[in-house]
Parts: structure tokens; C-alpha cells; sequence
């Protein structure tokens, strides 16, 4: 184990830009998102992301994920269906 002191560390900056248009997928509406076309990931890690998201901007969301699996509808819960 080397015990070297950086006197020195310039990190990247940290990117703010979301990747995905989270504000307008959750506007309330029923978005349908294509695979190979709103996002490149398998259909469960773009699940995740939607959650994740949702849970950083302080909603909850809904989705379906169709047969095919290739496509997920997503929306945002309206405060009355908790």
C-alpha cells in the first residue's frame, strides 16, 4: 500500500442534465417509450430508471410493460391513487 499525499485532484464536473426528459414524461400524461428508440437499455433497467427518477423528483409513477417487451407505458400518479 503506498501512503502518497495528492496535493492536487481536479474531478470532472458533475453533469445536472438528466439524460431522459423526466419533466415532460411525467407531466401526468401516458407516455408509451420504445426501446431502440426513447431509450437503449433492456426493458427492466429503463424500468428501474423510471422509479429511480420518479423518486428523485418526489412522485410516484405507474408502468406497464406489454408482452413483446420492447415498449413500457409510463405516468405519473395523480395524488388520490396514492
Amino acid at each position: 500500500m503506498t501512503d502518497d499525499i495528492i496535493n492536487e485532484l481536479k474531478f470532472p464536473p458533475r453533469a445536472n442534465e438528466e439524460k431522459y426528459p423526466w419533466d415532460k414524461w411525467f407531466d401526468g400524461s401516458v407516455w408509451l417509450l420504445k426501446q431502440g428508440e426513447d431509450f437503449d437499455v433492456d426493458i427492466e433497467s429503463m424500468r428501474s430508471a423510471v422509479y429511480m427518477a420518479a423518486s428523485r423528483h418526489g412522485i410516484k409513477v405507474r408502468t406497464h410493460v406489454p408482452k413483446q417487451r420492447t415498449t413500457m407505458y409510463i405516468q405519473k400518479k395523480a395524488k388520490q391513487d396514492g
